[in-house]
């Protein structure tokens, strides 16, 4: 297990528990169980440089099924763009750099990678809306027929933190995955990418994807966190932060900060931070996604 930077360290969150469940439901036919399931977290240095990378290796022999990342102590001027999971399926790189805005305090990133034994079919599936200067976009990755998604990642291509990540999450459904960006609220003048990484692998027992959706209102910082069901284990998480339906995103206006697996009870939290700034009736929520089956 190595990173970028030095030495690792260990994340706290003290964040609230889960509010609503949905059950996704099972498709195709199951296979083995998933054996040596462990999660490895690797924290870059606390400092206040303007950018960071790090990444968290599975042990030899073991292979990637979920994703996450935090950014830690950054508030509303640090973007995380990049939670990529490697192409064998070996590493989770997360990146993240701060807004135009700038932060003179110490910050750091955390990178997650939910491990286990070798599970049958397992790939990484890429989908790319390519370089352009559009304000938003939303990328769905699709997993081969017959396959789930066991987890995802995102990454924002050259958006020099004027682009703010805002759903990188599986569907109910467990045949895809979807990610979304958006400019700042004061735009930005290059063009950039997005990239949806969806980890998919033969049916397993128990699968499901659950998620919860907090609160709509207009704090500043919000966060939500939903659990596993029937005794699974989470084997992939993801997270948004969004405005209330119809509308879609939080229109660049909230920074999303922490999409991370947690075990006591197992599943996964989100969080975001309400970009400074922002007029006091703004209302948007986070949700929370985990990927759960039986180990």
């Amino acid at each position: 297990m190595r990173k970028i930077g030095t030495s690792a360290r260990p994340i706290g969150l003290l964040l609230a528990f889960t509010l609503t469940i949905l059950c996704g439901a099972l498709t195709g036919t199951a296979s083995a169980a998933v054996p040596g399931l462990q999660i490895v977290s690797v924290t870059s240095s606390s400092n206040s440089d303007f950018s960071k990378g790090v990444f968290a290796d599975c042990p030899s022999g073991k292979q990637v099924l979920g994703a996450g990342g935090s950014v830690n102590q950054g508030g509303s001027k640090v973007v995380m763009d990049q939670i990529v999971p490697s192409s064998g399926l070996t590493r989770v790189t997360v990146s993240a750099r701060e807004t135009e805005a700038g932060l003179a305090t110490n910050w750091s990133v955390t990178a997650y990678a939910i491990c286990a034994n070798p599970v049958a079919g397992l790939e990484r599936v890429t989908a790319t809306w390519s370089a352009d200067s559009s304000a938003a976009k939303n990328v769905t990755g699709s997993c081969p027929a017959g396959k789930n998604i066991t987890g995802i990642g995102g990454s924002i291509g050259d958006g020099e933190g004027e682009v703010l990540l805002e759903t990188v999450a599986p569907l109910i459904t467990m045949t895809s995955g979807r990610t979304s960006a958006a400019e700042d609220t004061t735009g930005f003048a290059g063009d950039w990418s997005l990239t949806t990484y969806a980890i998919c692998a033969s049916p397993l027992p128990g699968q499901q994807v659950v998620v919860t959706h907090g609160p709509d209102d207009s704090a500043g910082i919000k966060d939500a966190q939903t659990a596993c069901t029937g005794g699974t284990r989470t084997i992939g998480v993801g997270g948004a932060v969004s405005v209330p339906p119809p509308t879609l995103g939080a229109q660049g206006k909230v920074v999303m900060s922490h999409v991370v697996p947690v075990t006591l009870p197992h599943g996964a939290l989100s969080s975001g931070n309400e970009v400074a700034g922002q007029p006091s009736a703004f209302v948007w929520h986070a949700s929370a996604y985990a990927v759960c089956a039986t180990p």
